[in-house]
């Protein structure tokens, strides 16, 4: 579990939908609260880059690509748990921009 969490943070989710996503996949509070606890306070945070659409452009021909990965992205951290709205959060905490955000939240359904 301390895996997942810490992976998850260094994707760019709070510890919030971290443990939502926890609680999704039916796991006891007190082992969530106990591992949360325990990796907040060896100071693990939640990883938050630049923007990447600030320190480089991608390309118009790749963009398209971008979507698609980022719609499988979104795919599949709906399935291990994650809400629309923390996904969103995560993407853009990892740098990436609003634009490319919200065209893989639009397309992902």
């Amino acid at each position: 579990m301390v895996r997942y969490i810490t992976k998850a943070l260094g994707d760019g989710y709070s510890y919030d939908a971290i443990e939502k996503a926890l609680r999704h996949k039916q796991i006891k509070s007190s082992i969530i609260r106990h591992h949360l606890s325990s990796l907040k306070s060896q100071g693990h945070r939640t990883k938050i880059r630049y923007n990447i659409s600030q320190t480089t452009s991608i390309p118009w021909n790749q963009q398209d690509k971008m979507v698609e990965m980022l719609k499988h992205y979104v795919q599949e951290q709906e399935r291990h748990g994650f809400e629309l709205r923390d996904i969103q959060d995560a993407l853009l905490h990892y740098g990436h921009s609003e634009d490319l955000v919200h065209e893989a939240l639009v397309h992902s359904f």
